[in-house]
């Protein structure tokens, strides 16, 4: 009873704008396709209920890359098919860093030695998310930062 959790897709929202913050956005991607594909902890979406970044078609795209980084891993030989900058994207979010994030899934420590970066072009403001790789081509966002420039 409970023990199994299935994605799906959020009721539309009452409200004619989003509400403040990115947890709204989180919880969408959460019941979307590509939610499949990148896992959103729920200390992701408790977290954003306090951020100001408003750049989501940015936050979107890295989400994107994110999600495709299995494939892009997987084809290696096929590189030519993306451009440079999602190949220096991707590569960029491989990178391990040295002070490590931690969250809890399923039960276990996961630890999040990767990050990738969503820079807004107009304010400045960066969203630095936290993941690690999973098995089955997944990945799991499990911690989000909101640096003001």
């Amino acid at each position: 009873m409970g023990k199994v959790l299935v994605a799906r897709p959020n009721p539309p929202s009452p409200l004619k704008t989003r509400p403040p913050g990115m947890a709204y956005f989180f919880q969408m991607i959460q019941g979307q396709a590509l939610g499949r594909k990148v896992l959103i902890a729920d200390a992701v979406v408790e977290q954003a209920h306090l951020f100001h970044f408003a750049g989501y078609r940015v936050a979107r795209r890295q989400l994107e890359v994110l999600g495709s980084l299995h494939e892009r891993l997987a084809n290696r030989t096929i590189l030519s098919a993306f451009t440079t900058e999602e190949v220096r994207e991707a590569r960029h979010a491989l990178r391990r860093h040295r002070e490590p994030k931690a969250c809890w899934f399923n039960g276990n420590r996961i630890w999040l030695w990767h990050q990738i970066e969503a820079r807004e072009p107009k304010s400045g403001q960066v969203l630095t998310m936290h993941f690690a790789r999973l098995p089955a081509g997944k990945v799991l966002l499990g911690w989000v930062e909101e640096t003001p420039f």
